[in-house]
């Protein structure tokens, strides 16, 4: 079926006769997204595609239903439909969090712009929470960085995997389909839900914590096992491995380990407690030849 999907797609053809394909943003295990231009009022949006049988589909759009008010997420349009295809359209955004990282490496990030851009999305992912969802595939490809003037917007995509963990009203669901996906193999996964595949909050903001610190030289190996034994060692000993300067994320990262963990003291620990700096500050960025370099 995935196969078929991709043969069938093609740029310039136009779906449910009003979404026409420009090019292809991203493809995966669920399916491929795209930039279109919607023919009734010519505006670029991005169209999700993906096979009518898939889960995943039915889960993102649950999700989406529910997260329209968070800022921090891309917005669902609405949804349809086209022949064997589940269909999203969604809010287009700009560029990976990985594509911008990588051309902000010379001379790098600033420790104040890496505190500012884990707290924007520190937030957004207490506010998942909140909802009663984690997230369970938090990467550096699923964060988008969109400019809007002098405003520089990170938001989380992808929620083809999320769980459900909380109802309602706040109580926990059961998890008996919590370790239904396979996250051995994943470089941005935790340690603990590599080992047991379940999934806990904090496991959102531990992926947060190894995408910043995989830009900042300290890299996990391929192969799983020394995969897991560098996870391990970094757990072990977070602040030898990184900077002084950015000792404050070891320490969000000795936070999170607690059985019991209050998010917003997370935040507070990112913040810091300089004077002369505010964390909520907008993200540093410039334009250069055109697209985004953080500073």
């Amino acid at each position: 079926m995935k196969r078929k999907l991709k043969k069938m797609l093609e740029v310039n053809e136009v779906i449910d006769n009003r979404f026409k394909l420009l090019s292809k943003l991203g493809a995966g295990e669920f399916g491929s997204v795209w930039k279109v231009e919607d023919v009734e009022d010519g505006k670029e949006k991005a169209l999700k595609m993906c096979p009518k049988d898939d889960p995943s589909y039915l889960k993102e759009l649950k999700f989406l239903n529910n997260a329209s008010h968070v800022k921090g997420v891309s917005k669902l349009l609405f949804n349809f439909h086209f022949q064997r295809w589940s269909c999203l359209v969604l809010s287009l955004e700009g560029e990976s969090f990985d594509q911008i990282m990588q051309r902000s490496k010379n001379p790098g990030v600033s420790t104040a712009n890496l505190r500012r851009i884990m707290y924007n999305l520190g937030q957004t992912l207490v506010e998942i929470h909140n909802l009663g969802f984690i997230h369970r595939d938090l990467h550096a490809q699923n964060i988008l960085v969109t400019v809007m003037g002098e405003i520089c917007a990170l938001k989380i995509v992808d929620f083809g995997v999320c769980l459900r963990y909380l109802d309602y009203i706040g109580n926990e669901l059961n998890q008996e389909n919590n370790n239904n996906v396979n996250f051995i193999t994943s470089r941005h996964s935790s340690l603990q839900s590599m080992q047991h595949g379940y999934h806990i909050p904090q496991d959102d903001w531990i992926s947060l914590i190894y995408i910043l610190i995989h830009y900042n030289g300290v890299r996990f190996r391929d192969d799983i096992f020394d995969m897991m034994g560098d996870k391990m060692n970094f757990g072990n000993n977070p602040h030898s491995l990184l900077r002084p300067d950015l000792h404050w994320l070891a320490d969000c990262y000795q936070l999170l380990q607690l059985p019991e963990v209050d998010f917003q003291k997370v935040l507070e620990m990112i913040d810091g407690d300089e004077s002369d700096f505010d964390v909520k500050s907008p993200i540093e960025f410039e334009m250069v030849d055109g697209v985004i370099k953080f500073n």
